[in-house]
């Protein structure tokens, strides 16, 4: 998952003329706000892939990766604006 997210990451950057230096900075944002939540099982931050039900694992993958992504896109997109000379 996370080799996808990174991909996609990187192919944004490159797509907006943005450092790929950007994009680890990024995923390490994401990992440092799911780290701030509470353990409690909450997808997609939490959540310990063992005691999900077989039925839902594949909900949770997606929603995980859909966070990681989207937050890893909004951060690359703020990274842009603040290279922006005004």
């Amino acid at each position: 998952m996370q080799r996808a997210v990174s991909f996609e990451l990187e192919r944004y950057a490159d797509l907006n003329k943005v450092a790929r230096g950007w994009v680890q900075y990024c995923l390490t944002e994401t990992e440092r706000k799911r780290a701030m939540v509470p353990r409690d099982n909450v997808p997609p931050f939490t959540t310990n892939y063992d005691n999900v039900a077989p039925s839902l694992l594949e909900a949770f993958i997606e929603l995980e990766r859909n966070y990681r992504l989207h937050d890893g896109l909004l951060c690359l997109a703020n990274a842009k604006r603040l290279m922006k000379p005004d």
